[in-house]
């Protein structure tokens, strides 16, 4: 894609643990649409063509565009030869002239904005969600929640935390993604660190599935979303009281 011919709707987000995080903004624009149309592969545009009209099928073709933009960069590579897969567990995976890309990246999106993380060393997970009071909380919470997330997020003097209950959420989907067992995932063995919980930015997370590898978690935020960032990473320290 020649970016100097194109609107663009991504930018720098953040670069957090070596991780390049971009954000795209997903929102209304005919414009910026077609462009984004034109830069996707004959099976992408067919995939375009099947989402019904509206903001599913705008997400779908904005995000990937732009994924395909700075991954493009990134990789120093044309449109044309960048092509998508899937490796174990599921995990997305880029490869230029049919070659595995050196690199990790993980998309997620939410209302209209879309989170881009890309690591050239790490496995990656990332996710957010737009802070909509409208979520059926109660839905989910009971199946997804230990009874200490549940309790951080249902306080008695205020309430229920809505901002809290993302932040646990999106860690819990970053965790998931990052280990690439997605919606397979009981979300509820995933339980958040307790001093990020309490407020702390970063934590670190280990699984019995996968004992050799501990995940470096990140919270950020806007005033429109929250989000999480979980990376592989080598943790020096073997005290268990920085996984509490």
């Amino acid at each position: 894609m020649d970016t100097d011919m194109v609107n663009q709707w991504w930018s720098c987000f953040a670069q957090i643990d070596g991780v390049d995080i971009v954000h795209i903004d997903l929102s209304p624009n005919a414009a910026r649409e077609s462009q984004a149309v034109k830069s996707l592969n004959k099976l992408e545009r067919e995939r375009w063509t099947r989402y019904h009209p509206g903001a599913p099928k705008r997400r779908f073709a904005l995000s990937r565009a732009a994924l395909r933009a700075v991954l493009c960069e990134t990789l120093t590579c044309d449109n044309e030869e960048l092509e998508f897969g899937w490796v174990e567990r599921g995990k997305p995976r880029a490869y230029v002239d049919g070659v595995p890309a050196p690199l990790h990246f993980n998309v997620s999106h939410s209302g209209d904005s879309g989170m881009l993380a890309i690591s050239p060393d790490h496995q990656l997970g990332i996710d957010i969600e737009e802070l909509n009071q409208e979520f059926r909380f109660d839905a989910i919470i009971g199946s997804t929640f230990s009874p200490d997330e549940q309790a951080a997020v249902s306080i008695a003097d205020k309430g229920f935390d809505t901002r809290a209950f993302f932040e646990i959420w999106t860690l819990k989907e970053a965790i998931a993604k990052a280990t690439g067992v997605g919606l397979s995932a009981n979300l509820q063995c995933i339980e958040t660190p307790t001093a990020i919980r309490r407020g702390a930015i970063t934590g670190h997370i280990r699984l019995p599935e996968f004992p050799d590898v501990a995940w470096r978690l990140h919270k950020f935020s806007t005033s429109d979303f929250v989000g999480a960032l979980a990376v592989e990473t080598v943790v020096s320290c073997t005290s268990e009281d920085m996984f509490e």
